[in-house]
Order: C-alpha cells, then sequence, then structure tokens
C-alpha cells in the first residue's frame, strides 16, 4: 500500500507505485487540507519536545510559517492532485485505487 500525500513526492511516485499494490488517494478539499496542516502545525508541542540547540522558534515565526503552508496548500493543490491522478493509470493493471474523499471514508476504510 502507498500513501500519496497530496503535497507532492512527484519524483519518485512511479517507482513507488511499481512497488505497490494498493493506493489510497486521500481526496479531500483544499481547505481541509489546509485547514488541518495550519493547526497541526500550531498545537501545543508535547511535554518533552526540545529543538536542536541553536533552532529558536518564536510563536509569531512558527505562525508565519504555517500561514506559509496554507498559502502553498491553495496554491498548488489542484495541479498536484492532477499530476498524482494521470500518473496512477500508468499502473493501474497492478495498482488497486481506493480514493476517499472525507474523514469518515477514512475511517470506514481503516475499519474496515
Amino acid at each position: 500500500m502507498t500513501c500519496i500525500r497530496p503535497q507532492g513526492y512527484h519524483a519518485t511516485l512511479d517507482l513507488r507505485l511499481e512497488r505497490s499494490d494498493t493506493v489510497v488517494f486521500l481526496d479531500t478539499p483544499w481547505w481541509v487540507c489546509a485547514r488541518r496542516a495550519f493547526f497541526r502545525g500550531i498545537r501545543k508541542r508535547p511535554v518533552g519536545f526540545q529543538l536542536p540547540k541553536g533552532c529558536d522558534e518564536s510563536a509569531l515565526r512558527r505562525l508565519r510559517e504555517e500561514w506559509s503552508l496554507v498559502w502553498r496548500i491553495c496554491r498548488v493543490r489542484r495541479s498536484e492532485r492532477e499530476l498524482e491522478l494521470r500518473t496512477l493509470p500508468r499502473h493501474g493493471d497492478h495498482v488497486a485505487l481506493c480514493v476517499l474523499r472525507s474523514k469518515r471514508a477514512a475511517r470506514d476504510y481503516l475499519s474496515a
């Protein structure tokens, strides 16, 4: 099984698909993806989490970086999705494709 990340890794996609028997394509709306990425990024760090020495991270810097990620998702989500969906048929003879469009669909898929 291969997990295709909507944000990239196109350079090795063909190689990974050659070695896969199943692809689970998470095809959520761009705004859901952007919202989840943003909140995942600003979430409080776990107890005991430490950055390496010399790496400073202010709350403002983290917020700026997360907004940058949201902007990237908004800007390239459609083109990356289309590229991935064009690549999949080249491996259709040996790769089963499961497209999940919601959190509920993913939950149902995992519980089956």
